[in-house]
């Protein structure tokens, strides 16, 4: 009865507030990209496969962190009675927990090639929790200016270690079967969820957080801000501009250096999905579909 006093009023707000921003919009952007990305593959346009690919999260690939932000959701209650009443020091251990189970033993599995069977003993949540956490930490804990350095130091050459093992696993350690990602790839070290992007994240994090202060431009902070919230509505939009603009053109100037497009296309495709998200918010009642 007390915990369910604890979480019930503020949290079922948050969770109606997280329904309104994310799920709707995911559920409505879905079932366009059913139409016009899914369908645009030439998979038959029935109930039957928009059931079948929405539960698998076939429809738009990106779409992908939806699945996994939406259980994190559903675990936010509990995760906050860990943040609201336990102790600094319970907080580093729970991070702690978290970074072994969900992001340092993936990449033992991956230097032995085995699959551990411990981190699924672990009757806690999702890698995204560490996020959640460590979050609230490196806001509401002062940091000291040389574990400030140690956490930029390690994020350095955390981010160093998973450009250089990416590479090393996808061009010249070939046939491991746990390795086999699309084209090739292995993302297991620059896996957001992994520890070296949890690393640079915080660090970033930080960096930012110590910056912040510093910004005396009120305009700078305003701009910040609108750019900050467009964010949402750029990650919603921004599969269909790659599949009807992007890859079209690509095709047309196929001449192009690859160094070229790795910098020109994430520009295209972030600039132009921001101007329709402010076009769109701006149009009567199409403002709530890109909240």
């Amino acid at each position: 009865m007390y915990l369910i006093t604890v979480i019930d009023i503020p949290h079922m707000f948050f969770l109606k507030k997280r329904i309104h921003k994310v799920i709707i919009p995911f559920i409505l952007w879905s079932i366009l990209g059913f139409f016009f990305i899914y369908g645009k593959e030439g998979f038959p346009l029935t109930i039957k496969n928009f059931c079948v690919a929405f539960l698998t999260g076939n429809i738009v690939g990106p779409y992908w962190f939806f699945y996994n932000i939406i259980g994190f959701y559903i675990c936010v209650p509990f995760i906050s009675l860990i943040i609201k009443y336990g102790s600094t020091n319970i907080i580093k251990y729970t991070i702690f927990i978290l970074i072994i189970v969900n992001t340092g033993i993936p990449v033992i599995n991956v230097f032995f090639n085995t699959q551990s069977s411990f981190g699924t003993s672990v009757p806690f949540i999702g890698p995204y929790a560490q996020y959640f956490i460590a979050g609230w930490y490196l806001n509401n804990v002062n940091i000291a200016k040389k574990n400030r350095l140690r956490i930029y130091s390690l994020a350095i050459v955390m981010l160093l270690f998973e450009i250089v093992a990416t590479i090393y696993f996808s061009f010249f350690v070939k046939h491991i079967p746990m390795l086999n990602y699309p084209d090739g790839i292995v993302k297991t070290f620059y896996d957001i969820a992994m520890f070296p992007s949890f690393c640079v994240m915080c660090a970033l994090f930080l960096f930012l957080k110590q910056l912040e202060p510093k910004l005396s431009s009120e305009v700078m902070r305003k701009n910040l801000k609108k750019v900050a919230g467009l964010t949402f509505g750029i990650y919603l939009i921004h599969p269909f501009i790659i599949v009807w603009l992007l890859n079209p053109f690509n095709q047309i100037f196929l001449q192009l250096p690859l160094i070229v497009k790795m910098l020109i296309d994430p520009l295209f495709v972030y600039c132009l999905s921001g101007l329709i998200v402010m076009i769109v918010r701006k149009i009567g009642l199409l403002h709530w579909i890109v909240p």
